[in-house]
C-alpha cells in the first residue's frame, strides 16, 4: 500500500546544472516516496509551475467518493503536460512552461495543505521569486 507523505512546509534553493532539468531534492523525493519513472504533471502558473504527482491518485482516500469525481480528478491531473522523475532524480521542465537556464537558480516551495495528505509544490526561477516584494531565495538545497 502506498501511504501519503508527511512533511512540513519549506523551500529549496536549487542550482540548475543542465538547462531545463530541475534536480529534485533527494530528501523530498524520499519523503514523498518518489522513484524514477514516477509520472509528474506540470500545471502552468504565472512565473511558476505547480508540480503534482500521479502517485497522489494512488494515495487518495477514494472510499465514499463518487466514481465520477475520481475520474474527473484523474483526467484533470493527466490533462496537464506530463514528465517523469528520471534516474538521476531530476524533472525535465519544458522551456515554454518555465525557462531554467543552466547556471541559474530555481526555488522549489513546499506548502503543507490543511486537510490534504499531499503538499502543494511549486517551482519558480529565482528571477521570478526575487521580483516579488519581500521574497528571497536561500542558498543550498535544504528546506527552510
Amino acid at each position: 500500500m502506498i501511504e501519503p507523505p508527511r512533511l512540513r512546509s519549506g523551500r529549496f534553493d536549487i542550482l540548475i546544472e543542465t538547462e531545463g532539468r530541475l534536480p529534485f531534492p533527494p530528501d523530498l523525493s524520499r519523503l514523498l516516496g518518489l522513484e524514477p519513472g514516477d509520472i509528474i504533471a506540470l500545471r502552468p502558473r504565472t512565473g511558476a509551475v505547480q508540480i503534482s504527482f500521479y502517485r497522489q491518485i494512488l494515495t487518495f482516500p477514494w472510499d465514499g467518493l463518487d466514481p465520477r469525481a475520481r475520474r474527473t480528478f484523474a483526467l484533470e491531473l493527466l490533462s496537464f503536460p506530463l514528465t517523469a522523475l528520471d534516474n538521476q532524480g531530476a524533472v525535465a521542465i519544458p522551456q515554454d512552461l518555465l525557462p531554467l537556464p543552466a547556471g541559474s537558480r530555481a526555488v522549489l516551495s513546499v506548502t503543507e495543505m490543511p486537510g490534504s495528505s499531499w503538499p502543494l509544490i511549486e517551482v519558480a526561477s529565482a528571477v521570478a521569486v526575487e521580483a516579488k516584494p519581500g521574497a528571497s531565495a536561500r542558498r543550498g538545497a535544504r528546506p527552510t
